[in-house]
């Protein structure tokens, strides 16, 4: 299944941008989250992080394992730090699974919501 996620924002003059568009295989042997090889090396250690936030809270609702391809990723230098692209897949996770996560998102002043 497929989810994508886009931000383009500017808020108190700081600005957010990604785009991604992912692929997700549910597996229902096993248990974890795994990123299938990318072509964005750059970016593996926030896709990663974001992959296994997510996954932390989705288990505790389906037991399984995914497996996440990264079909489009597009950043922009000072508007795509870390922790957006690390944002970017957890939306995108959520919408190719149709998963919320409570309290999460960037508030009124631009700080991302990563609730524990």
């Amino acid at each position: 299944m497929e989810g994508s996620f886009n931000l383009k924002k500017l808020i108190s003059n700081i600005g957010f941008y990604t785009k991604i568009k992912i692929d997700v295989e549910i597996l229902d042997d096993g248990h974890g989250i795994s990123i299938l090889d990318t072509d964005y090396p750059e970016w593996r250690n926030s896709l990663k992080f974001g992959a296994d936030y997510f996954f932390e809270r989705y288990s505790k609702v389906k037991k399984c394992r995914l497996l996440v391809s990264v079909i489009e990723l597009h950043t922009m230098p000072f508007d795509s730090s870390s922790v957006v692209v690390a944002f970017a897949i957890i939306q995108a996770l959520c919408d190719a699974l149709h998963y919320t996560i409570d309290n999460f998102g960037i508030d009124e002043e631009g700080v991302l919501r990563f609730p524990k």
